[in-house]
This record gives C-alpha cells, structure tokens and sequence, in this order.
C-alpha cells in the first residue's frame, strides 16, 4: 500500500532498482512449503549478471517486512556461487531488493524500472526457493567541461536526469552526479538503462569575503555567470537531446558553458526576528517552478552583522528568496517572490517570522491497537510545493501527544505515516475545522486532534487473459471524494500482487473507489488526474463500509496501454 509503502524517506525503495536485460528471462517463479504454525520462515535463491548468466557473489539480498513500515526482516550476502539465504523471517509480506558494487538495485519480480515489484507473502515456517535475480551493470556517463575560451571548468555540477512524475507532472528528475575536476572531467556510474539527459551547473564552493559576502572565483567577471547548460550546449530544456543508456554501456558527452549577464540582489532583514551570532540566518534563491536545493555563489548567502545580505552572480529569472534562521531547529522563516529581470534588485526587505508550535494528540476509536503510538509520525506538508523547506514533523509520544513547529504564515496539508495498519486516519480537526477537507493553518488554529479508527480492508486475486494469478501487478485504489487538505502521498493507494497473485489492502477509508490493475505504470502517474481519467472504463468501483471486508478480483489493463492516453 502506498500509504505503508512510502513515508517520507521509503518512497524511493523501489526506484533504484531496475528491469532486467532485454531478452533476458524473466524472475523465475518461487517455489514454496508451509510448516508449523509457529516456525520461521525462510527465503532462498541466486543473484545472476543479466548479460553473462553468471552468479553474483558478494550481492547484499534484504527482505524489508511491508507491515513495519519498511524496516529490515533479514539480511543475507550471496556466496560464490550467487546464492543466499534469508532465514528467522516471521510470517507476513515483505519486499525483497538486491544490490551490488557496479550493478543497479533490483525489487524482486520487478518489470520496470521505479516500480515496486512483487510482493512477498510469507505464513509461519514456510520456505520459498528459486527466487531469481539477474542484475543489469549499470551505465556510466562522463566527459569534459570547459568554458568559452575552451579552458577546463572544475567544480561543475553535472547531472543525469529521467522524466519522472511528481505531484502528477512529468519532470526532469536528477538520478546521478558527479563534480568536474581541475581538468574539466566528470565520471557518473551506476546509471540506469533508458533515455537520459545530461545537465551541467556550476556551483563554485566561492570565498567568503566576509560575513554575509562571497566571492566566487569561477565567475567569469563580476557581471557575468554561467548559465546551466543541457546536452548538446542547450540552455533550454526542451532543445535537450537525450542519450540512449544500455547496462553497462560508457558514453561520453562534453559540454561548454558560455557566460551570461547576471546581477545582484541585496536587501535588508527586518522586524524582531533578524539574525543574532549564535543563531545565523541562511538565505538561498530558489528557481520558482523547479523543487530542487540549489547549492553555490549566487544562490546562497548570509547575513552580515548589520542584518543586510547581498546576493552576487544572479542570472534572470523568477525565484523564491527563502530564509531561515538555524538554532537547535529552524526556528523562524520567510518565503518571498523575487524577479531579476535587466538590472540589479534593491531594497528586499525580508521579515522573519518565528515558528509556532502547534500541539496535538492522537486517539484511537473502540480501544485501538494494544501497541503505543510511538511509531505514528505526523507531517504538515506546504501546500505550494515550492515551500517543501518549510514542511512540519513529529513523532508521536507514548501519551498520544505530540507538538509540530510549523511557519504561521503557510498552508498546509497533513498525512499520518507508520500507524496501525489496520486503522485509517479518520478526523483531523483543529477546533472546528476539517482539516482533511480544508488544510490548516497555524494563522487560525494551533491545536490538532487526530482520531483512527478501523478501516475497511479490500483483497482479491488478479488474473490474466489465461486465467492465471499473475503476480507483481499493482492494484491501484482512487478514492470517488477527494480530500483536499490530505498529501498528495496518503490519497492514492497502491500495492503489488504476491507471488499467488494476490493482493490485500487494509486499514482503508470508508467510501466509494475506483479500482485499476495495470501490468505496468510509471510509478506517480496516478497523481495525474487526467492521466488516470483514460482508464475509467477500465476500472472497477467499489463502496467500503468501516472496518468492512470485501473481495473484488480483476484482469489488468495491459502493459503499454498506459502510454496511450
């Protein structure tokens, strides 16, 4: 389940792994027996090279058990002849992923790459066999920077960028990098097989001239900078060409990098919450439209003693100033529009404000779970996506209480991650508002009341066109109401069939939803509303009653259909 799957620092697992070799036979399926009720159960196959065939030694094989929130069930290394062994695994459902030195991480039974793969469906003292890896090697990139006058770049930023869905766009995602040396020469390893693009950016370390002020001694003056530049020599990112990458492949791309006019932007913190010694403020400008950190002269700097700042080096452009002043946490912030346009930007004035906390406690409806609330965390996420810096966490305390430090002035979503996989996230008021239907502010409200209760749990099997369970299909569940102040992360629902071809989804919210089998699909393409509208005839709708079971078996939409719409 989505919801299970992802919280915060899991919603990549899966995306480091990678399909296997074109032609290559797919995972074998595994072969299994159960046994006592009460015996651990166990795990045992081989890691082989997707090209040559042979075993793998030294591959680290790790099931990670589903129901624990991504947490590790047991580790095992592969013996020379590629084989391991995953032992004491209690009974439950677990993904399985390998990865090895110079090869790409790989999710057991996965068909495309960023997806989650199959599902490992354990009982008590059962023991599956000839589970099967076959790892791609992974691609390397690298090449030469150099400037207008054809002299080497070094501290040049270079990226390998994929298309990949976030908050229901395609966009130019970085999955590698590498810094140019003295010579201008770069090196990126480990990139996955499939259309890549390739990204150069300098981002000098600079001299700090003083507080508040750096000087960066790879701009080519004091007036000009180096504009990012994609391959071939393109600065707009839909001249890029992109480079085909097979396992194992080496390709190699130069870039030159021409100098632009930038700027300066400067200005001044004011009211009561300005800069003090033991607290530095950091500022960064960040490219409105690209959720990204961005590191170097001409995007960050400090503040001086006087509370005034200056950024040097400012290509034109549309960015977000963001500044926080960094104690034990981030303890006061701001967010500003600023456009550089032809000429210098005076006169900011940047106005702190100090965070909130806001306090809340979590109970649960006819008793709950006999566990603590220990493993649930909170997290207010900001509405405008830009503000990602600005986003709110915390754990829950034994007592069900726990307190968020959020900016007064933001919008906010909320989701609830680690809890009781049975239960769902029922209500979250502050006072008398619904936070999942309408977000929260700290402006209006500072108090939090979460309640979970029993969820409806939803199963089934899917089959194909032969009538076969086929595994590693992922089910996906689109709620009919949509609630407005939940993450874009808790309002889809996704898992994957088992090696039975089964699936199973609990703790769901009481309501009416759409449910799709794909074969394959990107993985967030869902969050595209209009993307997902293609398949409605496709789909199955089903009503869930609180603490309900329903069954609802499927056929998959087949792989390549979704690419259609």
């Amino acid at each position: 389940m989505r919801r299970v799957l992802v919280p915060i620092l899991l919603a990549g697992l899966s995306c480091y792994a990678q399909i296997q070799a074109a032609g290559a036979p797919p995972n074998s399926a595994p072969k299994g027996q159960a046994s006592t009720a009460n015996a651990k159960a166990e795990i045992s196959g081989q890691v082989l090279d997707a090209a040559t065939g042979q075993p793998l030694k030294k591959t680290w094989v790790t099931a990670v058990v589903l129901e624990k929130g991504g947490r590790s069930g047991s580790t095992a290394v592969t013996d020379a002849e590629g084989h391991f062994l995953l032992k004491d695994l209690d009974a439950g459902r677990y993904m399985l992923m390998a990865q090895r030195n110079g090869y790409i991480p790989q999710t057991y039974g996965q068909k495309n790459a960023g997806e989650q793969g199959t599902t490992l469906s354990l009982n008590s003292g059962q023991t599956l066999t000839d589970i099967i890896f076959r790892l791609m090697q992974g691609g390397v990139i690298s090449g030469r920077i150099v400037d207008e006058d054809s002299e080497p770049l070094s501290r040049v930023q270079v990226q390998v960028l994929q298309f990949r869905y976030m908050q229901g766009r395609r966009r130019l995602v970085p999955m590698g990098s590498a810094t140019s040396d003295d010579r201008g020469e770069y090196r990126i390893f480990g990139v996955r097989p499939g259309q890549v693009y390739v990204r150069a950016t300098l981002r000098g370390l600079g001299m700090y001239a003083g507080r508040g002020d750096v000087v960066d001694s790879s701009a080519p003056s004091e007036t000009t900078s180096y504009p990012p530049v994609f391959y071939p020599n393109v600065t707009d990112a839909s001249q890029a060409l992109p480079l085909t990458v097979r396992g194992g492949d080496e390709l190699h791309a130069d870039l030159s990098l021409s100098p632009q006019r930038s700027y300066s932007v400067s200005g001044r913190l004011v009211g009561g919450a300005q800069g003090a010694p033991e607290g530095g403020v950091w500022l960064m400008l960040a490219k409105r439209g690209e959720n990204e950190f961005a590191f170097g002269p001409g995007l960050n700097t400090g503040v001086r003693e006087d509370n005034t700042f200056t950024f040097k080096h400012v290509l034109p452009g549309s960015y977000n100033l963001i500044a926080q002043r960094q104690d034990e946490n981030p303890s006061a912030s701001a967010v500003i529009e600023v456009d550089v346009r032809e000429g210098d930007v005076q006169g900011v004035s940047v106005s702190l404000l100090p965070n909130v906390d806001v306090n809340g406690h979590v109970t649960f409806e006819h008793g709950g779970p006999s566990t603590k609330p220990t493993s649930i965390q909170i997290e207010l996420s900001p509405e405008d996506t830009q503000d990602f810096m600005r986003g709110a966490y915390a754990h829950v305390n034994d007592d069900g209480s726990f307190t968020l430090h959020a900016a007064p002035d933001e919008r906010y979503n909320i989701a609830a991650y680690g809890g009781p996989p049975e239960m769902y996230l029922k209500s979250a008021t502050a006072g008398r508002d619904d936070v999942l239907e309408k977000g929260f502010s700290p402006a209006t409200n500072r108090s939090l009341d979460l309640v979970f209760a029993p969820g409806a749990k939803l199963s089934g099997v899917i089959f194909g066109t032969d009538d076969k369970a086929e595994p590693g299909v992922t089910v996906l569940l689109a709620p009919e109401q949509r609630l407005n102040g939940v993450s874009v992360s808790n309002r889809f629902l996704a898992v994957t069939t088992d090696q039975n071809g089964r699936y199973q989804i609990q703790g769901l919210r009481p309501g009416s939803y759409r449910v799709y089998a794909f074969e394959h699909i990107e993985p967030g393409a869902y969050d595209n509303e209009e993307w997902l509208k293609a398949f409605a005839e496709q789909a199955r709708t089903v009503r869930l009653s609180e603490a309900g079971q329903d069954t609802l078996d499927l056929k998959p939409i087949p792989a390549g259909a979704e690419t259609q719409p």
